[in-house]
């Protein structure tokens, strides 16, 4: 993205997707997604699909929703993790020092 998202949806289909958030403050709600990567400010995704992908926002004190699916995801950079109604599997990719993990 090449510029800031504040409440969008964004479903990128069927295939193999990557989105790369732009170096704003994003709030979104992100579907159809297998790679997904942040930037150096604050973000807060939400899944409205179910992802067995990665997910790395980078730098800013990050936020990511689950959907109510079964996901299954390597994180990296996130510091609030907040899971659905199905079973979750989530690996840490990079530590996490301040935040909260709620699966």
């Amino acid at each position: 993205l090449t510029g800031s998202i504040a409440g969008g949806v964004i479903d990128l289909g069927a295939g193999t997707d990557t989105l790369n958030l732009g170096n704003f403050a994003n709030t979104l709600t992100v579907s159809n997604v297998e790679t997904l990567v942040g930037n150096a400010s604050t973000d807060i995704v939400t899944l409205g699909t179910a992802i067995n992908g990665s997910i790395n926002l980078a730098a800013g004190t990050d936020t990511l929703t689950l959907g109510n699916f079964a996901n299954s995801l390597t994180a990296s950079n996130i510091e609030n993790i907040t899971g659905g109604t199905s079973a979750d599997t989530v690996t840490l990719a990079t530590q996490i020092t301040t935040g909260v993990i709620n699966l």
